[in-house]
């Protein structure tokens, strides 16, 4: 990149030459490529040590301040690279043409749960084969329509409206946010005939509603919110 034919620099060049300097993209220049918070830095590093020189300038305490910021400049871009990463990993999420259309398997259900509620993941392996089965009981078998059940607004009242003594792990959570999402026929779909499952999952019934108190509960919440 040269600069102006009339910059004082260049014809100090073009007068040690002893002839005009004729553009013929052989020339050595450098191109520094940095960050907004990068230039920024060196902005400041830069008017203080280099326009105002000076053994101020190079006193330790000044460097040890430089060095501080530039590795806290680094951990905050790092931060920045993380939300960008995240923020079009969600958008793909909920794209149904393309990645929110990739078929659940057990891994993807656990990078999907991480990633949208790594507040609310106390498992201890990585075999999520249990949410596969809840899941395909709805036909809830894409990337998109995971995402779409565990939005964090409806996470949080299903926990607001069922008022969980301890927080619940993933199979809990998982299992309450289908029972707020499709009712008694969540439970229907999932016992298998098994008694155990079908007292732990559907407590007392509301006689007058026909459905579980731990549904009847969200469904109020939810009323509560939609109507």
């Amino acid at each position: 990149m040269l600069k102006t034919r009339g910059e004082p620099t260049v014809r100090k060049f073009q007068e040690a030459l002893g002839k005009p300097v004729v553009a013929s993209g052989n020339f050595v220049f450098e191109v520094q490529i940095r960050t907004v918070l990068q230039h920024a830095w060196s902005e400041m590093e830069h008017d203080i040590r280099f326009k105002h020189p000076g053994e101020a300038a190079w006193n330790p305490q000044i460097d040890r301040h430089f060095t501080a910021t530039a590795a806290m400049l680094e951990t905050v871009e790092d931060y920045f690279t993380d939300i960008n990463e995240l923020y079009h990993r969600l958008n793909g999420y909920h794209d149904q043409q393309g990645a929110g259309a990739e078929p659940l398997s057990g891994e993807k259900i656990g990078e999907i749960w991480q990633t949208l509620l790594p507040h609310v993941d106390r498992k201890r392996d990585d075999d999520w084969s249990w949410a596969s089965e809840l899941l395909d009981a709805h036909e809830i078998n894409q990337t998109w329509q995971l995402a779409q059940l565990l939005d964090a607004n409806v996470v949080t009242d299903v926990r607001a409206a069922l008022d969980h003594r301890y927080s619940p792990g993933p199979d809990r959570l998982l299992d309450d946010v289908l029972l707020w999402r499709f009712g008694k026929e969540h439970i229907d779909k999932t016992s298998g005939g098994d008694l155990r499952r079908e007292g732990s999952a559907a407590p007392p019934v509301d006689s007058n509603e026909g459905l579980p108190l731990p549904t009847r509960a969200v469904a109020d919440q939810k009323c509560a919110l939609d109507c």
